[in-house]
């Protein structure tokens, strides 16, 4: 009894800690459970809870109960980017969360099928933009939020097979995906029309895709397992709406236009080895990399209203500002990750785990903007992971610090600078069996 108010309260504790955590993450990998994040981020050969079978479904032959769990993540971070000494850009700290759940069941030791909620991507960005104009004599400072956010909510219903060592898993991926961005552009007449010289432009997109994976374990032998995954990408045109006041303000047109956007994410795979050193002690090995250079290049934005466009410069590019109308650059670049992970299992039953992971980021130099700020990163990771009775509790923290790119004023007139981030994630998984 003593050990599970204990538990209780620790978990409470935890918990608190996530909600009242202030997060914005330029990442685009899904966290899934706490015992993979605290092991390196993917965990591909080793048992954990269902909620991480969205990077390998064939994770659902270990278990041999039925059961469900859930998991709640926070997610904290802030971006930089330096043009001089005196010219520091700084994103804000806004609160934000996500989670993840599955039920499973196993009707035999050769099958079993699940159905997982997870949240794919949670990539959210939120910066202070300012720019001052002589208007008559008086200095005028227009101040604006840019921001970017991508949510990618899936659910996957997976089937799994073993046969022998060998067990596999099958999924298909219901993905609902929505892409908003955030970023002023310029009034070029503004002297004449008396408007204000910059406004903001709002895109809020959303659509709904379809993808599979399919992932495979191996015990070799009671120490030494191997496992990996493939998911496939998908590509999808989004629709939702834009909004923009210059256009009311000058013309009297709409203030908001339907608009549409091609929206792609790359194919995925990776692999992973489970050593377990004695009874004690496991190392376990990982390795992803995401196929980015195959998909689009740009974002094409399509406006409904024709005023609109008649009324749009005709340059792509935004000459105030560095923003885009039409055409944005999104010209990724295939992207790895390594990890490495020790897991020590105490007398008491209690698990502590330590990780760390090396991320590439996928960003060129030519996709380098406050909207895309992301860069090579070293994480860091810890995690304690509990059984009592039924209930299997895990919890984690993961620390990244950014490896700073310079990106030089001739390759960018707008965005260049020395581009850095942190991010900050605590998780908890709670599981329960029957």
């Amino acid at each position: 009894m003593y050990i599970s108010k204990k538990l209780f309260l620790i978990s409470t504790i935890f918990i608190s800690t996530i909600y009242f955590i202030f997060a914005g993450s330029s990442d685009m990998e899904p966290v899934t459970s706490g015992k993979s994040l605290a092991l390196g981020g993917y965990y591909f050969a080793g048992t954990d809870d269902i909620t991480s079978a969205f990077n390998n479904p064939a994770r659902i032959m270990d278990f041999t109960k039925n059961g469900f769990a859930f998991n709640i993540t926070g997610r904290s971070g802030r971006q930089k980017c330096r043009q001089s000494e005196n010219d520091l850009h700084r994103s804000f700290i806004s609160t934000d969360y996500s989670g993840a759940a599955g039920l499973y069941w196993i009707p035999s030791s050769s099958l079993g099928f699940a159905l997982v909620y997870n949240r794919a991507a949670d990539y959210s960005l939120d910066w202070p933009w300012a720019i001052s104009f002589d208007q008559s004599g008086t200095e005028r400072l227009y101040g604006f939020h840019v921001t970017a956010q991508k949510r990618i909510d899936v659910i996957s219903p997976i089937a799994g097979f073993r046969f022998g060592p060998l067990g596999i898993g099958v999924s298909a991926n219901l993905y609902r995906v929505n892409n908003e961005f955030g970023f002023p552009v310029g009034n070029y007449d503004w002297e004449t029309n008396q408007a204000d010289p910059v406004y903001l432009m709002e895109m809020n997109m959303q659509g709904n895709a379809i993808g599979w994976s399919i992932g495979f374990n191996y015990a070799f032998n009671s120490n030494f397992k191997v496992g990996g995954s493939l998911r496939s990408g998908f590509s999808q045109k989004l629709d939702g709406d834009a909004k923009n006041d210059m256009f009311f303000e000058l013309d009297s047109l709409a203030e908001t236009t339907g608009i549409e956007s091609d929206f792609e994410m790359p194919l995925t795979g990776g692999m992973g080895i489970l050593y377990k050193i004695n009874k004690n002690l496991s190392i376990n090995l990982d390795f992803i990399t995401q196929l980015w250079g195959n998909t689009i290049t740009s974002y094409e934005f399509n406006y409904n209203d024709t005023a609109w466009v008649n009324r749009m410069p005709k340059a792509s590019k935004d000459s105030l500002t560095g923003y885009y109308w039409t055409d944005m650059p999104v010209d990724f670049k295939n992207n790895f990750e390594i990890a490495i992970g020790l897991e020590y299992k105490a007398n008491n039953d209690m698990h502590y785990r330590f990780g760390y992971r090396y991320s590439k980021t996928p960003n060129s130099e030519q996709t380098y903007s406050l909207l895309y700020p992301d860069v090579n990163q070293h994480w860091f990771s810890t995690g304690i992971g509990f059984e009592y009775e039924n209930y299997l509790i895990d919890m984690s923290c993961a620390y990244s610090n950014g490896i700073e790119n310079d990106i030089k004023e001739n390759n960018d007139s707008y965005f260049y600078g020395k581009y850095d981030n942190w991010s900050l994630l605590p998780s908890i998984n709670i599981e329960y069996k029957f």
